[in-house]
C-alpha cells in the first residue's frame, strides 16, 4: 500500500467518525428518569406515565398508587377511554406543584409532532406522555437526540430530530409494547409506526395527541398547525 493511499485511508476514517459523532449534536436523555410498570396491563398505562413524569418533576407530589392516579385521571376523560388525553393533562396538572400547568395536545402531521413533544422535553426537561398505535397505549418519550436544540431553533427547517428516548410502562413484567426503558427509536420509524393518528369518531381523530406542559392556568386542547398554534 503506498503513502497517499494510506492516508486517503486515514483521511475517511477521519471524516467517517466526524460524521458519527455529529449525527447526535444535541441529546436530552434526562438523566434520573424513573420507569414506572403499569399494575394493569390492560388498562393503566396512562397513569403510569402520569407517575413517572410527576415523579421526576416532584417526589412530594406525585401519588404512588397507580390505582388512586388511574380513577382521578379517568374521572377527568372527556371520552371513554381508560384515560384519553385531556384526563391524563389533568393527572399530570393534579400530581405536580403548583404553577405547572397542562394540557392535551392535537398534532396535524408526524414531523410537527415530534418537533413539538421535543420542544417541550427541551424546554421544560420533562417527559411527555403520547398516545401510540392508534390509541392502544400511552408511553413516555423521555428524551430525544437532534442535530441541534429543539427549543432555541424550532422554526428553523434545518433543526432534525434523530430520534427518541421511549418510556413504555408495560415492560417488563406486562412484556413490553416497544423496548422498554430509555429505549431509543428513530424518528421516522416512530412517526410512522408508533406515534400515529388516533382514529376517527374521537374528538383527537386524524391526530396525533399528547398531553403537555403549558403557560395559561386554564385546560384546553392545542392543536399544532404546520405554520401556527391554535386555541380550543
Amino acid at each position: 500500500m503506498s503513502r497517499n493511499t494510506l492516508l486517503l485511508l486515514l483521511a475517511a476514517a477521519a471524516v467517517f467518525v466526524l460524521a458519527s459523532c455529529a449525527s447526535a449534536d444535541y441529546v436530552i436523555g434526562l438523566s434520573g428518569f424513573p420507569g414506572i410498570t403499569q399494575v394493569d396491563c390492560n388498562r393503566t398505562c396512562g397513569a403510569a406515565c402520569c407517575q413517572m413524569c410527576t415523579k421526576f418533576i416532584s417526589t412530594s407530589y406525585w401519588n404512588s398508587n397507580q390505582e388512586t392516579v388511574y380513577s382521578y385521571c379517568h374521572s377527568h376523560n372527556m371520552e371513554n377511554w381508560s384515560i384519553d388525553p385531556q384526563g391524563e393533562g389533568y393527572g399530570l396538572w393534579n400530581y405536580t406543584p403548583p404553577g405547572y400547568y397542562y394540557d392535551d395536545w392535537r398534532y396535524d402531521y408526524g414531523t410537527g409532532a415530534i418537533r413539538g413533544t421535543c420542544w417541550t422535553i427541551d424546554t421544560y426537561r420533562e417527559g411527555v406522555p403520547v398516545v401510540i398505535r392508534s390509541a392502544a397505549h400511552w408511553v413516555v418519550e423521555r428524551g430525544f437526540t437532534a442535530s441541534r436544540s429543539v427549543a432555541s431553533n424550532y422554526s428553523y427547517n434545518g433543526t432534525l430530530v434523530y430520534g427518541l428516548y421511549i418510556n413504555d410502562p408495560l415492560y417488563p413484567s406486562c412484556g413490553g409494547y416497544v423496548g422498554g426503558w430509555n429505549w431509543w427509536c428513530s424518528a421516522s420509524t416512530w412517526a410512522t409506526s408508533y406515534f400515529n393518528n388516533i382514529p376517527s369518531g374521537s374528538f383527537w381523530g386524524g391526530h396525533r395527541a399528547s398531553a403537555e406542559r403549558d403557560v395559561l392556568a386554564n385546560l384546553h386542547t392545542h392543536q399544532h398547525n404546520p405554520d401556527s398554534f391554535s386555541y380550543y
